[in-house]
């Protein structure tokens, strides 16, 4: 299945015996094909009724994904390897570090 673009702008494409179509012709949002496909995380913002050719809230919409997927975080680092969330954990104790020698240095020199 294809994600959704603009479902019947493009014909389908026969390949073989597939028919290939958008996927918006059967579901807009496959989010019960993408878990039974094992995806390990399913991001699904908050669009209420939106239509497909809804541009004028776009702003709104991008900040509801942004949202629904800081809300998904947690489970997103969770399925990284052992070595990227260690990596990752150690980046956040160097940027707490650099911000204190930034904050003496500060002190410092506004002494």
């Amino acid at each position: 299945m294809a994600s959704c673009a603009v479902p019947g702008a493009v014909e389908p494409v026969r390949l073989g015996e597939w028919l290939l179509a958008d996927g918006g012709i059967t579901s807009l949002a496959p989010v019960q094909v993408a878990r039974q496909k094992g995806s390990d995380v399913v991001i699904r913002p908050n669009v209420g009724g939106l239509h497909w050719m809804d541009f004028k809230r776009g702003k709104g919409l991008i900040r509801e994904g942004e949202i629904a997927t800081r809300k998904s975080l947690d489970q997103i680092y969770g399925t990284l390897p052992l070595y990227k969330r260690v990596l990752r954990f150690t980046d956040r104790f160097k940027s707490r570090k650099d911000e204190k020698t930034d904050k003496n240095q500060e002190g410092i020199s506004g002494g």
